[in-house]
């Protein structure tokens, strides 16, 4: 009788970089005290002051949303759906000197802007970053999934602005109306395109800091994280001998391996096993998001059924005595009962 195959690592890709651990030491260097950590974190953001950790957090739930976009697209494709999603890149600027701290602009102009884009465009996965331009006025690019007509983007920034008076400020320097505030990028989901969205979003803030928050994904894409693929031990010398191949870097410390390589990893391995067993699950997050429309809740609770499915099984049983609605989860986890 053959013995059933040992899990020994995990290996998580994310862009130019692929990382094998152990599952053992999957928490090694997280103290403790890790919700005071977190609380650190949140009151360096709103000082303007981006911690790595947090950062990360973010690149992590950007690769995600990223790479479920591609591969649901991909098996749309498959299936005969003509539904494609696509990232919109919005950069928004201020057309008069900025009067007021960043703070009341994010309250007062970004978050009635982003009610607008729900309300009229149904609006609710998104990503923005605050940074300051070479005037020292704080603009904003905006990352959303749905296509917005240009003239009503720039309607509804500019209409937004005036709620501080930053169109009547302009016409009167300039004697015009409706400046021209906004700009839109369009990405195909390649991994080139995905390269420059993460690098272009998260690089390093090099002018004045931002007070508050630099940077904030809505609620569902919080909930998204990097795909683990558990290697079975017999798997690890070819997958070593792989990566050792096409790295043109290695990172080694007590708890993890880390490869970095010249192309994004993800598509460049989409037909190797260390990619194959990854596509199930972006598959699952796109339905998630875009076919099922979950909630906030029912997106975390379909990604742990992927990242820990015994912390899975304890949560579905807690809700069922909670008496939640769980059909839509089961269904597309293809879960009976």
């Amino acid at each position: 009788m053959l013995e059933a195959p040992v899990f020994l690592n995990n290996l998580k890709i994310a862009g130019n970089k692929i990382t094998v651990y152990s599952s053992s030491v999957e928490y090694v260097g997280r103290r403790v005290n890790n919700g005071e950590n977190l609380k650190t974190d949140r009151k360096k953001a709103y000082q303007g002051e981006q911690s790595v950790s947090s950062i990360n957090r973010v690149k992590e739930n950007l690769y995600a949303w990223c790479y479920s976009i591609a591969e649901g697209n991909r098996f749309n494709k498959f299936r005969g759906s003509k539904k494609r999603i696509r990232l919109v890149l919005a950069t928004l600027t201020l057309s008069s000197k900025q009067v007021h701290p960043d703070k009341e602009i994010k309250s007062k102009i970004l978050e009635p802007f982003l009610k607008k884009l729900k309300y009229e465009y149904d609006i609710v996965n998104y990503f923005w970053r605050a940074e300051p331009q070479e005037n020292g006025n704080i603009h904003f690019h905006l990352v959303i999934d749905k296509f917005i007509d240009k003239v009503d983007l720039q309607d509804y920034w500019n209409d937004c602005q005036n709620k501080l008076g930053y169109i009547d400020r302009y016409l009167e320097r300039t004697g015009k109306v409706n400046p021209p505030s906004t700009q839109i990028e369009i990405f195909d989901g390649s991994a080139k395109s995905i390269e420059y969205l993460l690098k272009y979003l998260t690089k390093e803030n090099t002018r004045r800091k931002i007070e508050g928050l630099q940077m904030r994904v809505s609620n569902k894409l919080s909930h998204l994280k990097l795909g683990v693929i558990e290697l079975y031990n017999y798997e690890e010398n070819e997958l070593a001998d792989l990566l050792e191949e096409k790295a043109v870097r290695k990172y080694v410390n007590e708890w993890a391996t880390i490869y970095y390589f010249d192309f994004d990893a993800y598509f460049y391995f989409s037909y190797h096993f260390i990619t194959i067993r990854n596509l199930f699950y972006y598959r699952k997050l796109f339905d998630a998001l875009y076919y099922y429309d979950m909630s906030s809740f029912e997106v975390y609770v379909v990604s742990m059924f992927f990242r820990n499915r015994i912390k899975f099984g304890y949560l579905m049983k807690d809700l069922e005595r909670q008496g939640f609605d769980l059909v839509r989860v089961k269904n597309l986890l293809e879960i009976d009962g």
